[in-house]
């Protein structure tokens, strides 16, 4: 499956779990921001709050569930209907 995004420069194509990962880091990075707020941390004078392993290990926990209900949204029906080697090879999306 792929995805069409419009942009200010043309448009960009992604497959689904291209678009979930950005999606999962940018929610990442967001989260990192309103930590670093609530303890009253200068994010743009600190930069020992970048952790790559971090987001990485945060883009893996939630990369099922985010693609599953992106694919739902998508598609309109329950993504527990995909087949189970479909979810033991999630970028398949991406070889067709």
């Amino acid at each position: 499956m792929k995805i069409q995004l419009e942009t200010k420069n043309g448009s960009e194509t992604m497959s689904l779990s291209e678009f979930t990962r950005w999606g999962c880091l940018i929610e990442g990075v967001e989260k990192s921001g309103d930590f670093a707020e609530r303890k009253n941390i200068d994010m743009e004078r600190a930069s020992n709050w970048i952790k790559p392993s971090a987001f990485r290990h945060y883009i893996s926990a939630m990369f099922i569930r985010t693609y599953h209900g992106l694919y739902k949204q998508l598609n309109g029906f329950n993504p527990t209907d995909i087949p189970v080697a479909y979810h033991n090879d999630i970028d398949a999306d991406e070889k067709n």
